[in-house]
């Protein structure tokens, strides 16, 4: 975005610098040198009896000039196309064969103009003569301008782009629910962004606590008045009213504690470093089931992420109780890496779920299992909270083996 637009402008200057100004330039050193050339042959023809102080006078054109009787011929490597093309306008003006090469390590010039087949007068110039030096300095100063202002320009940019990584980088982490210091920087407009985010996380952080500490309120205030009804309940004779008003409140008391703990899966555990293989070890302890089979195929036993420990916890053991309740014989938990991923898959050889009910499973206070007489169908709805909360992702697939796969990806 920056170095595109300089570096086409500079080819685009240096081409019109070459075409228009280069190009007239050395075309009228050319000539000049050419005329020169023509003057002092028609000199040297029409006095040369006065040849020594004829080219006394021409030394002030900038040219050594003496006869040669015996001249050897000119190497190949001593010329190259531009001189070539010299000789040719030489010879085209003066109507005299001449021969151009470079010498003193390609500073100076000579011309050998044969006047007659034993007479040859030899011209040496230096190369200032047809080439502009002022051209290479022009466009030495021309890019190394553009190097310099680029590089000063990629400079202020990188900072502008590491101001911009750094609130990318404190989005996701928040998302995961980790810890991330970040402090706004960078130009007016990014640091506006980045204070933006700061208050929107505090709202974000502050709404979830008013929400957890509301539910525990309505619940510890809704448990009174629920406990004066079961006592005055118990005091009353039973009759099949009574009975359906204790099944009601009930009801009620079960939904109030989902409810508590459908908010307290969202609540503010601090993350930190864990191994998430410690964390399968001792579920499986707890739940001390011999159906359950660990694969490790990450081929490490310290496997550590950044976690809140007590909600993938919960997460994971909401996760293989399912499958313990519906299993027939055994639950595979299988633990590998793939592309920077840790992937936890579950399976179980239980009935499973129907394809088309995968979505509602992710309901909370669904329940599939109708006949279920516990839980509030909140267990694959937290896990989804928690999983999406740390920035991985939760599938339902078939399984293999015959009941349902959960696939987890957290980020590593």
């Amino acid at each position: 975005m920056i170095l595109l637009p300089i570096i086409i402008i500079q080819i685009v200057t240096i081409i019109i610098f070459y075409e228009r100004h280069w190009d007239n330039v050395s075309s009228n050193m050319q000539n000049f040198l050419i005329n020169d050339i023509n003057t002092i042959v028609k000199f040297h023809i029409k006095y040369k009896s006065e040849n020594e102080e004829i080219i006394s006078d021409l030394k002030y054109l900038g040219f050594n000039i003496s006869e040669q009787n015996n001249v050897s011929k000119i190497s190949k490597g001593d010329r190259d196309a531009y001189l070539l093309n010299l000789q040719t306008k030489i010879i085209k003006i003066i109507k005299y064969k001449t021969q151009l090469s470079y010498i003193d390590n390609m500073s100076n010039i000579r011309a050998l103009i044969y006047l007659t087949n034993s007479h040859v007068l030899q011209l040496d110039f230096s190369t200032k003569r047809i080439k502009n030096q002022t051209t290479y300095i022009f466009v030495i100063w021309i890019l190394t301008i553009s190097i310099l202002f680029g590089l000063i320009s990629l400079f202020f940019m990188r900072n502008q782009v590491k101001s911009i990584v750094n609130l990318d980088r404190a989005a996701l982490n928040f998302g995961q629910g980790k810890i991330y210091n970040f402090k706004p920087s960078g130009a007016k407009e990014i640091r506006s962004l980045g204070l933006s985010f700061l208050k929107m996380r505090k709202k974000i952080l502050k709404q979830i606590k008013n929400r957890t500490e509301l539910l525990a309120h309505i619940a510890h205030d809704l448990r009174t008045p629920i406990t004066r009804i079961k006592l005055r309940l118990s005091l009353i004779s039973e009759t099949e009213d009574i009975e359906n008003i204790r099944n009601n409140i009930k009801k009620i008391e079960d939904m109030i504690n989902s409810y508590l703990v459908f908010a307290k899966e969202e609540g503010n555990e601090e993350s930190k470093k864990c191994n998430i293989i410690s964390i399968i070890d001792n579920i499986m302890n707890l739940l001390n089931d011999s159906r359950i089979t660990f694969n490790n195929k990450a081929k490490d036993d310290n496997v550590t992420l950044f976690l809140k420990v007590g909600a993938i916890d919960r997460a994971l053991t909401n996760i293989i109780d399912n499958g313990l309740k519906y299993c027939l014989s055994k639950v595979t938990i299988n633990l590998s890496k793939i592309n920077e991923q840790l992937l936890i898959q579950i399976e179980d050889d239980g009935p499973g779920i129907e394809e088309k009910d995968y979505k509602k499973a992710f309901e909370a206070f669904n329940k599939l299992d109708i006949n279920a007489k516990q839980g509030y169908g909140l267990g694959l709805a937290i896990s989804k909270n928690i999983i999406n909360a740390h920035g991985g992702y939760i599938s339902l697939d078939k399984s293999q083996i015959g009941g349902l796969k959960v696939t987890i990806k957290l980020p590593i």
